[in-house]
């Protein structure tokens, strides 16, 4: 079985919190009320860590690795 392709969002990119709100709103729009709810939780641990350690949010510097061809 091949590996699923996974997209991650660490909490001390700056535009991690606009993310998992579009997200967020698109599991709502859905109707995945559970799924909208735990995904707000999520955000408000990234919002939390992001005031937390502000000296450490910033925009993404590296580079992605390319899904496979």
């Amino acid at each position: 079985m091949a590996t699923m392709p996974a997209f991650t969002i660490k909490a001390k990119d700056a535009l991690a919190p606009e993310a998992i709100e579009a997200y967020r709103d698109l599991c709502t729009r859905s109707g995945l009320h559970e799924q909208a709810l735990q995904v707000q939780m999520a955000l408000d641990e990234v919002n939390a860590w992001q005031w937390d350690h502000e000296d450490e949010v910033k925009l993404p510097d590296h580079k992605h690795v390319p899904a496979s061809a």
